[in-house]
């Protein structure tokens, strides 16, 4: 049983590179699109420029730059803007605060 455990957990790296890529790309992506103009957004660009090169720990130390805890990045919903038609404030805040909450988990992760 441990051995597969084991073999699971060796295989976990590359797959846990590959999820914080792509959330860190979708976190971005977001920022970007609905103009969040706060100092965390240049250190998500600069993590998913070292995830995109194999710099897991560059990444993590650009990760843990950014400000979490009260009154941190996560707090300010407002930094979202209504970009698209079908967006309502309430939506942008709730996918703001749902994708700040696992990215932060997932790039936490060690």
């Amino acid at each position: 049983m441990f051995t597969k455990i084991r073999n699971w957990l060796d295989m976990t790296p590359q797959w846990d590179n590959e999820l914080k890529t792509k959330t860190t790309r979708a976190m971005l992506k977001f920022c970007e699109d609905h103009k969040i103009e706060h100092c965390a957004v240049d250190h998500i660009r600069a993590c998913l420029s070292y995830l995109e090169r194999d710099e897991n720990y560059s990444a993590k130390v650009e990760y843990q730059k950014i400000h979490w805890g009260k009154e941190g990045f996560s707090d300010y919903y407002y930094w979202a803007k209504k970009t698209f038609e079908h967006e309502t404030e309430e939506y942008v805040a709730e996918m703001f605060h749902a994708m700040t909450e696992r990215w932060s988990r997932i790039m936490g992760q060690d």
